[in-house]
């Protein structure tokens, strides 16, 4: 004779089984509505269905391209310095944030200090 019952017999697996399913969708649900994804998709629909989008994304120019050259140590630098302004949330800017670049376009090619702004 059996004193106490098997919590996770196999005729409880099924209501488990759907309580955990039910469970998952409840936080999506959840998270869905927290982050208004309704919301981005019915923008990105308007959007896409415009068709003045359609031509500005096909249209061709004759404009040149500017490259932005940054070495990895000083993107490094504006990223830190962006996760601090983050943190207190407000970018505190000093001489020191300036990093060297390089900028061309074309032929021409110059170096650059930048910083995050």
């Amino acid at each position: 004779m059996k004193l106490t019952a098997n919590k996770f017999s196999k005729e409880n697996r099924p209501r488990l089984r759907s309580g955990a399913i039910c469970g998952f969708f409840l936080f999506v649900g959840i998270y869905i509505g927290w982050k208004d994804v309704p919301g981005f998709l019915k923008a990105n629909y308007i959007l896409l269905t415009s068709p003045k989008i359609w031509n500005a994304l096909l249209e061709e120019n004759d404009l040149d391209t500017i490259y932005l050259e940054i070495p990895f140590k000083s993107l490094q630098r504006i990223d830190s310095k962006r996760n601090e302004a983050l943190k207190k949330g407000v970018l505190i800017s000093s001489d020191d944030d300036f990093v060297q670049a390089v900028i061309s376009a074309k032929e021409l090619r110059s170096e650059c200090k930048i910083r995050l702004k």
